[in-house]
């Protein structure tokens, strides 16, 4: 039986497979049908994917899909799969906007817990509680 973190690994791996699969030439024929069938499990194996981090994200930690600057909220640019913070200049080893941000939540969107840059990103309607005044 795999770990979470195993389990994520191997789903990453496969939807990178997934993806050179359909990156070459058309094939023909019966092969054509099954290649135009990868975007739909590539969809698939992401929402696998996003529920995995989910459960792997530490206790405490942001509830939002998706990473940004923890300082700045969403100033992330991403390519060949490292992140930057066009603000701070910050870079991360991976595509930081890609992954379950796993940032300490600091502050309740609503009922979601949210990290200090998802609280920065939100909207300014939006109604923020800090954590330390949550009973």
């Amino acid at each position: 039986m795999s770990t979470t973190a195993e389990t994520i690994v191997l789903l990453r791996e496969a939807i990178a497979a997934l993806e050179r699969a359909t990156a070459g030439p058309a094939p023909a024929g019966e092969l054509r049908r099954v290649v135009d069938a990868i975007p739909g499990i590539v969809d698939q194996v992401r929402a696998l994917l996003a529920v995995a981090e989910r459960l792997d994200a530490p206790p405490g930690s942001c509830s939002l899909g998706w990473g940004v600057c923890p300082e700045h909220g969403a100033t992330l640019v991403t390519a060949a799969g490292r992140s930057r913070c066009t603000v701070c200049g910050t870079t991360w080893d991976h595509d930081r906007e890609d992954r379950h941000c796993r940032e300490p939540a600091a502050f309740l969107l609503g009922a979601a817990p949210v990290c200090r840059g998802h609280a920065v990103a939100a909207p300014t309607r939006a109604r923020l509680t800090p954590l330390d005044t949550v009973t």
